[in-house]
């Protein structure tokens, strides 16, 4: 059952009135403009999985389901987070996929539950920071031995929201979860880029003559490339997110 919800939580809580995250699967100018940023990191995290079909694959604090989504025909995936509305919306979504309403705090999956994957995707900036080592305790004891966890974090980088705890460099989040897990790997995400803001912006209010006039298709699509090819990838100066792919202690 759902525990009492901070501030931060409530305002995250607030924003599930809508399965937001599937507007891309109908709507063709999240997926070419909009969404750039999101749809980059599912395809990444795709790629880093890279194990056999089928295996288990846990995504803790999944919210609406969306990477079970884009999953569950390769794994057999399972979600967990604790917001009733979110795991509504994830059920609706995909109801071939088991999911739990469950703080991760206080993690209780059916016996001898254990994953070979663990996503942990843009989870740790929401909890109380005092809670933290009990959360990756619980997802520590419940990943197989050779098993691989991938966190992603919002970086130092930007700046904190409103529903953020803390954002996170590499040194800052190897510190957090050092006592469970070793980052074998990091991946700086999604350049800061003013004038990425500024062309999405423009792609944006341009969108609606793209019936009427196929120039602007072709714009979308060089956009779309020019964020695969300059901005997707960063350094730690200048990322917006860190993806750290991680293995138990």
């Amino acid at each position: 059952m759902n525990t009492k919800l901070t501030r931060k939580q409530l305002k995250q809580e607030s924003e599930f009135v809508f399965p937001y995250h599937y507007l891309d699967i109908l709507l063709e100018d999240k997926r070419l403009i909009s969404d750039l940023r999101r749809l980059s990191l599912i395809k990444i995290i795709k790629n880093i999985l890279n194990i056999s079909k089928q295996k288990k694959v846990l995504d803790a604090g999944c919210g609406d389901g969306r990477f079970c989504y884009e999953l569950k025909a390769d794994y057999d995936i399972m979600g967990v987070d604790s917001s009733e509305k979110a795991i509504s919306f994830a059920k609706a979504f995909n109801p071939e996929v088991k999911f739990f309403v469950q703080n991760l705090e206080n993690l209780k999956l059916p016996e001898n539950y254990k994953f070979e994957r663990i996503l942990l995707i843009e989870v740790l900036e929401h909890l109380r920071p005092e809670t933290i080592p009990k959360v990756l305790e619980n997802l520590y004891n419940v990943l197989t031995k050779s098993g691989m966890i991938i966190i992603t974090v919002p970086s130092k980088n930007i700046k904190l929201t409103e529903k953020h705890h803390q954002h996170f460099s590499y040194d800052s989040l190897k510190k957090v979860i050092e006592k469970f897990f070793t980052i074998e790997k990091i991946i700086y995400h999604s350049k800061k880029s003013n004038l990425f803001i500024i062309l999405r912006k423009l792609c944006e209010i341009s969108y609606p003559l793209s019936n009427q006039l196929y120039f602007f298709k072709k714009i979308y699509e060089k956009f779309g490339k020019y964020y695969t090819n300059k901005i997707e990838i960063a350094n730690s100066n200048n990322c917006e997110r860190l993806i750290a792919i991680c293995t138990k202690k």
